[in-house]
């Protein structure tokens, strides 16, 4: 957390002189500190119980999108340009704007909009662990390397044919 709290000093204050007379832009940093708190969060407790998920029928390709939230995340590669009304404008890789809405109802959903149309680039939404089922074909689990979250080991081993069944993972 404490490395989060650093990031957005830095992001304050140290972008331009301007900057801290800024309250748009104030805003909108904090506004992007508070949907990465949210997304960290949210897919903490989805690695105990459900999961979050890219509708697949974004415009944005799946792993596109999840690059985007795990940039998102790690606060690399995005830039917070304006807030407005619950909504964030972002810049990614320092050319591609991108507006960042987040809800609560009742899980968390998130929609990147781009300049392509009205409808979603990309749909992210949390599922709960009771929600079995229904969501093959239409929804792709994102996994996000959380900021000091060690991974586990693999839950699932790959088949070796010398060694059938495995019963450690391959190296």
């Amino acid at each position: 957390m404490r490395g989060s709290r650093v990031i957005a000093f830095w992001l304050l204050f140290a972008l331009s002189p301007a900057a801290p007379a800024d309250s748009t832009h104030r805003d909108a940093v904090l506004r992007l500190m508070s949907i990465s708190t949210a997304l960290r969060e949210e897919a903490r407790a989805a690695q105990e119980e459900g999961m979050l998920a890219i509708d697949l029928r974004s415009r944005m390709p799946a792993p596109e999108c999840a690059q985007f939230f795990q940039d998102v995340v790690s606060m690399r590669n995005v830039q917070a340009v304006s807030a407005d009304a619950g909504d964030l404008v972002v810049r990614w890789h320092g050319k591609r704007e991108l507006l960042l809405r987040m809800r609560r109802a009742p899980a968390l959903e998130l929609e990147v909009h781009d300049k392509a149309g009205p409808s979603a680039a990309c749909s992210v939404l949390s599922l709960p662990a009771r929600e079995k089922g229904g969501w093959q074909g239409k929804l792709t689990p994102m996994l996000l390397d959380l900021p000091g979250v060690k991974r586990g080991p693999p839950r699932v081993f790959p088949v070796d044919p010398v060694r059938s069944p495995a019963r450690e993972p391959l190296k």
